[in-house]
């Protein structure tokens, strides 16, 4: 169970550009459950799957912002 959805955190987790726990907390709530924490055991339901790459592409694809 969760395979792809535990995919998807580890591309998240591997490929973030800034704080990768920050990101994961972006992608559940973007995606509305907590995906970070539950990706083993949540069935791969083709939309939620859908949901998270949707999520993922945009929060990987957003510019590093700069604190000041």
């Amino acid at each position: 169970m969760g395979e792809q959805l535990q995919n998807i955190v580890e591309h998240i987790r591997t490929n973030s550009r800034g704080l990768p726990s920050l990101d994961l907390a972006r992608l559940n709530l973007r995606v509305g459950k907590p995906i970070s924490r539950c990706a083993a055991t949540l069935p791969d339901d083709p939309e939620l799957v859908a949901a998270a790459w949707r999520a993922a592409r945009a929060i990987l694809a957003e510019p590093e912002k700069l604190h000041r």
